[in-house]
């Protein structure tokens, strides 16, 4: 059987084998490449899953399933589906598991002792409703009236609409859940690393936003389809969120091979302890704070980038929690403000006293790893730049000079 070139638009051959030829749109490239990209990617990094395990496997899976999403849409894109339509949306089902298996790897970043179990497979639920779905309205149908749902394009508000809406709907809960436990998760480090640049999942955070403005996109194009009978740019959106897909792809690559090559570097910590119940009297914690303070400003030790609360607790002869009790129980600050507040303190004193030193030799030399960071820091301890506070003290440094009498 030879399938005909859909008439309009470019095409390229990608393959001819027993007097079958396929000809692939040139807009569906995409696609195939992200098909492709999806599959390879996640053979290389198999054998590697288990140096991130079970982030690895989660990450692993994720790609699979955003190779079974691509397969999906290339079948009904190349015109498959009204050549074979038995064998249509039979991988549609799957792409209810893609943010799923993205919340639960970022369940995995962000909890040192995350592990699978059977609890998790309720996130497969969207999938079962899903194909339960697909069952009662197409799966069960004869061929002839399964071709005919197709030329009517699943007409009427339930398939068109709300169906739709619903799994969109669904996937931007995830989405939310997932940006919201990397927030809580960044807000935990800071009392427990003095640098949190490096280990805040910032690119994460990306990805997730990415993937959840595909579902806005694809929630605003459904709704339009509905309501107006037709979707304006439809085509245009399609694209959007193909190469979305692509993007998507190659980051989960990058992350996977990140993670296997450095696993130090998916160091977290703890979940934060509540103190009900703590040792320390309000006395203790206040003498404890005064000593971790003064350890602090005599030996330098904020001019180490890498100040974690366990090296300090190590010097004050505490334990990290009674430490993180004093700081933030006696210093109401976090231990990422405890340390950064001296740093911005030794800061203010190099900008005045060295003039003429730049401005990112005195961030490294006052522990900060970036000049990014210690702006961040700079401006939040005294509400001015590093350059602007520099400029405005020499200036009253100059003026005093100047009205001093003879």
């Amino acid at each position: 059987m030879k399938q005909a070139a859909p008439k309009g638009g470019l095409f390229c051959y990608v393959t001819m084998m027993e007097g079958f030829e396929l000809n692939v749109p040139v807009r569906q490239l995409v696609n195939v490449v992200t098909l492709a990209q999806a599959i390879i990617f996640a053979a290389m990094l198999a054998p590697r899953a288990h140096r991130v395990s079970p982030a690895g496997w989660l990450l692993v899976s994720s790609l699979l399933i955003l190779a079974t999403v691509k397969a999906d849409q290339l079948y009904q894109g190349l015109g498959l589906l009204h050549q074979f339509p038995d064998h249509g949306f039979l991988l549609a089902p799957f792409q209810a598991l893609m943010t799923p298996a993205l919340y639960l790897y970022v369940c995995a970043k962000t909890d040192r002792d995350f592990k699978l179990h059977k609890g998790h497979l309720w996130h497969a639920s969207l999938f079962a409703l899903f194909f339960l779905y697909l069952f009662v309205f197409y799966f069960r149908l004869a061929p002839e009236a399964k071709a005919a749902m197709i030329e009517s394009g699943f007409s009427g508000p339930l398939h068109r609409l709300v169906i739709p809406l619903i799994g969109d709907l669904v996937q931007l809960g995830y989405v939310i859940a997932a940006l919201r436990r990397l927030q809580k998760f960044g807000v935990s480090l800071e009392n427990w690393f003095s640098r949190t640049e490096d280990r805040n999942l910032l690119w994460l955070k990306r990805l997730m936003t990415l993937w959840g403005a595909i579902f806005v996109l694809h929630a605003a194009w459904t709704a339009a389809a509905g309501i107006f009978g037709a979707a304006p740019f439809a085509r245009g959106v399609m694209d959007l969120l193909n190469f979305a897909h692509l993007a998507i792809a190659n980051a989960l690559a990058a992350i996977g091979f990140t993670d296997a090559a450095s696993p130090a570097r998916t160091e977290q910590p703890r979940p934060a302890e509540k103190y009900a119940g703590s040792a320390l009297s309000a006395d203790d914690r206040d003498t404890l704070f005064n000593k971790i303070s003064k350890v602090m400003t005599d030996d330098a030790l904020y001019l180490s980038p890498d100040l974690t609360l366990r090296d300090l607790a190590e010097r004050a002869g505490a334990t990290p929690r009674e430490l993180s009790e004093a700081i933030n129980g006696a210093g109401g600050v976090t231990f990422f403000e405890f340390v950064n507040r001296a740093r911005v303190e030794h800061a203010r004193r190099l900008l005045i006293d060295q003039p003429g030193l730049q401005v990112l030799s005195i961030a490294h030399q006052s522990g900060f790893n970036s000049k990014t960071a210690f702006n961040e820091s700079f401006r939040k301890a005294t509400g001015e730049t590093p350059t602007g506070y520099r400029r405005r003290a020499l200036a009253g440094r100059t003026v005093q000079s100047v009205e001093k009498p003879a």
